[in-house]
């Protein structure tokens, strides 16, 4: 393949990809709405706004936390699932957390995640977020262990 044809290429996918339309569709779409929410711009997604609830930037990161936790699988039913942990959530992810008041329950939330599994990362960002005030400073390593409660694997991909 050539040099021009690689570019048209990319340019192809890049237009096909970096729109709003191909997102909405995609778990990114939830922390990208809660940032909107936070940095003040209109959200022209679809999502429930929590009314006089102050966004912050540890919301943003919960649910960042929570939809790449469920990212496996279809992208239709992650989404939807990501929806239901955030409508248990009454979409105040920071004072849900804060509330350590989790559904924690052997149900399916997503696939094989249960809710207890849920609650579990609840409680360990409540934790942490009593002593730190961003996720910013951890490694994906130290999120794995810290925030999802897994062991250490260098071996393995973190989301």
């Amino acid at each position: 393949m050539n040099k021009d044809k690689i570019i048209s290429t990319i340019r192809e996918l890049g237009e096909l990809y970096n729109n709003l339309q191909y997102f909405e569709e995609d778990p990114i779409i939830f922390p990208r709405h809660f940032y909107s929410l936070f940095s003040h711009h209109n959200t022209t997604y679809n999502l429930p706004i929590p009314n006089n609830y102050p966004i912050k930037l540890q919301d943003i990161e919960i649910v960042a936390v929570i939809s790449a936790h469920l990212a496996w699988g279809r992208r239709d039913m992650i989404v939807r699932d990501i929806k239901r942990a955030l409508d248990e959530m009454k979409w105040r992810p920071l004072e849900y957390i804060q509330g350590k008041k989790y559904r924690d329950d052997n149900t399916s939330l997503h696939r094989t995640i249960k809710w207890s599994e849920f609650a579990k990362i609840c409680n360990n960002l409540n934790n942490y977020y009593r002593e730190e005030t961003t996720l910013e400073n951890l490694t994906p390593d130290e999120i794995r262990v810290r925030i999802y409660g897994q062991k250490p694997n260098t071996k393995m991909a973190n989301k």
